[in-house]
C-alpha cells in the first residue's frame, strides 16, 4: 500500500511538472509571437548586406515597412489604373492589327481582280495578259492625273475662301478692342499674395483632401522605388547563390583534373566564397533538430574543457612524465633499432628500383606521346576552368559595383523625398488648421444673420 501511494504521488508530480512545461512554453510562444508582430511583421524588407567577392565592395537594401492602410489603397488603386491602360493598349494594338490584315486582304483582293484569271494556254493566253497589263498601266495613269486635278481645285478653292475671310485695312476686332479696354482699366491692379485683399484663384487653391493626395502619392513613390531596388538585390544574391554552385562544381572538376598533373604544374586556384550571416538575416531564426544536437555537443564539449583546463591548472605546469615500453626500454632507441635495414634488403631493393627503372625507359614512344598529349589537354582544361571561375567572379562584382553606384543615387533622390514629405505634412497641419478657422468664421457669419 505504501508502495502504491508512493506511485501514486510520483505521477502526480510529473504530471504537475509537465502542465508547468507546457504552461511555459506557450507563455514563451504568445512573447515570441507578440514580438515578432510588433518588430518583425512590420517590416517588408530587412537589411541584407551583400558582399562581393574579390573586392570589399558591399551593398545593402531599404528597410522597407509594410504600408498601411492608406497608402495600401493608393497602391491598389494605381495598380488597377496601370491594369486599364495595359488593357487598353493591347485592345487598340489587336484593332490596329486586324484593320492592317484587312487592308492587306483587300489589297490583294483588288490586285487579284485587276489581273484576272489567265485564260487558255499557250500564245494566246500571253498576248490576253500583256493586253492586260497595258490596259491597267493605263487606267492607273488615268486615277493618278485625275487624282492631282482634283487636288489641284481642291486648293483653289482654299485658296479663294481664304482671300475671302481677309478683313480690310481700317477692320478692328472687337475681341482685341475689349481685352485691351480690360488692360486699360485695370492697369497697375497688381494684387501681392502678402496682400490683404488677395483672393486665391479656384484652380490654384488647394486643399487638404489634394494635399493628403501629393502626400500618399509621394510615399507611395519612395515604397516603389526602394522596392524595385530591393528586388534587383535580391536577384543579385541569388545569382550569386547559384554561382558559388556553379564555382564548387568546376573546383571539383579542377581538383580531378589536378590530382592527374605534377606537383609543378599545379596552377592557384581561387577560392570558393560563402555567404555570410548579413547576406542572408533570414536564416538566423531557422533551426532543425540536427543543428541543436550539434550545438548541445558544442555546448557539453566547451563545458567540460572548461572543467578539464581547471583541473590542469594544478602540479608542475601540466606537463606529463615520458612512459617507458613494455619492454623497459628507451622508446627512441627501439624506434632507431627497428629503422635499421639489412644490407642484403637494402641490395635487393636498389636492384628492384634499376629494374623497373628500365623497364619505363624501354617504353614505347607512342606511349610517351599519348601522356604528353593527355598532359597538354589536362593544361588547357586547368586554365579555361580557372579562368572561367575568375572571369565570373569579376562579372558579377561589376554588377555589384553598379547597383552600388545606383545605391548611392537613390540615398540623394530618397533622402531629397523624406524632405518633401516632411514639408507636406507640414502643409497638410496648415491646410487643417485653416479650413477649422474657416468653418468657424462660416459659423459666426451664419449666427450673426440669424
Amino acid at each position: 500500500v505504501a508502495i502504491t501511494a508512493g506511485d501514486d504521488e510520483v505521477k502526480d508530480m510529473k504530471d504537475l511538472l509537465r502542465k508547468q512545461l507546457a504552461w511555459d512554453s506557450e507563455k514563451h510562444r504568445l512573447q515570441l509571437g507578440k514580438l515578432r508582430k510588433r518588430f518583425k511583421d512590420v517590416i517588408e524588407t530587412e537589411r541584407i548586406v551583400l558582399h562581393a567577392i574579390n573586392t570589399e565592395h558591399t551593398v545593402s537594401t531599404f528597410r522597407c515597412s509594410k504600408p498601411s492602410k492608406a497608402m495600401q489603397q493608393v497602391l491598389d488603386d494605381f495598380k488597377k489604373v496601370q491594369e486599364e491602360s495595359t488593357q487598353v493598349g493591347k485592345e487598340a494594338k489587336s484593332v490596329s492589327i486586324l484593320t492592317r490584315q484587312q487592308s492587306g486582304q483587300g489589297m490583294v483582293l483588288s490586285r487579284k481582280a485587276q489581273e484576272g484569271a489567265p485564260e487558255g494556254t499557250g500564245t494566246a493566253g500571253t498576248s490576253s495578259k500583256g493586253k492586260r497589263l497595258r490596259d491597267t498601266k493605263a487606267s492607273k495613269t488615268l486615277m493618278k492625273a485625275e487624282e492631282r486635278k482634283a487636288k489641284r481645285l481642291k486648293r483653289e478653292a482654299q485658296w479663294k475662301t481664304l482671300y475671302d475671310r481677309k478683313p480690310s485695312e481700317n477692320y478692328e476686332d472687337p475681341v482685341m478692342l475689349a481685352a485691351i479696354d480690360h488692360a486699360q482699366e485695370n492697369m497697375g491692379d497688381f494684387n501681392l499674395k502678402t496682400a490683404k485683399n488677395y483672393k486665391v484663384p479656384e484652380s490654384q487653391r488647394q486643399g487638404g483632401v489634394f494635399k493628403r493626395n501629393q502626400l500618399l502619392e509621394l510615399r507611395r513613390m519612395i515604397y516603389m522605388t526602394k522596392m524595385g531596388f530591393n528586388e534587383k538585390l535580391l536577384e543579385l544574391r541569388e545569382r550569386k547563390k547559384a554561382l558559388i554552385e556553379e564555382a564548387a562544381k568546376w573546383r571539383m572538376e579542377l581538383d580531378r583534373i589536378q590530382s592527374q598533373l605534377d606537383q609543378n604544374e599545379v596552377l592557384p586556384c581561387p577560392g570558393i566564397p560563402q555567404l555570410l550571416d548579413e547576406e542572408v538575416p533570414e536564416r538566423q531564426m531557422e533551426y532543425t533538430t540536427e543543428s541543436l544536437l550539434a550545438f548541445k555537443q558544442v555546448y557539453d564539449h566547451q563545458a567540460k574543457s572548461g572543467v578539464a583546463e581547471q583541473e590542469s591548472g594544478f602540479g608542475f605546469g601540466g606537463f606529463n612524465q615520458p612512459t617507458e615500453s613494455k619492454s623497459g626500454q628507451n622508446p627512441v632507441s627501439v624506434s632507431k633499432k627497428g629503422s635499421a635495414l639489412d644490407p642484403t634488403k637494402e641490395e635487393s631493393a636498389l636492384s628492384d628500383f634499376t629494374a623497373v627503372g628500365k623497364e619505363e625507359e624501354d617504353g614505347s614512344m607512342i606511349e610517351n606521346e599519348d601522356r604528353e598529349v593527355t598532359r597538354i589537354l589536362l593544361l588547357h582544361e586547368q586554365e579555361c576552368l580557372i579562368e572561367q571561375i575568375v572571369t565570373s567572379f569579376a562579372e558579377f562584382d561589376r554588377e555589384l559595383t553598379e547597383l552600388r553606384g545606383r545605391k548611392i543615387e537613390l540615398d540623394v533622390q530618397l533622402k531629397n523625398g523624406d524632405l518633401r514629405v516632411i514639408l507636406l505634412f507640414e502643409e497638410l497641419l496648415l491646410l487643417k488648421e485653416f479650413e477649422k478657422r474657416k468653418k468657424y468664421r462660416l459659423r459666426l457669419c451664419v449666427d450673426t444673420t440669424a
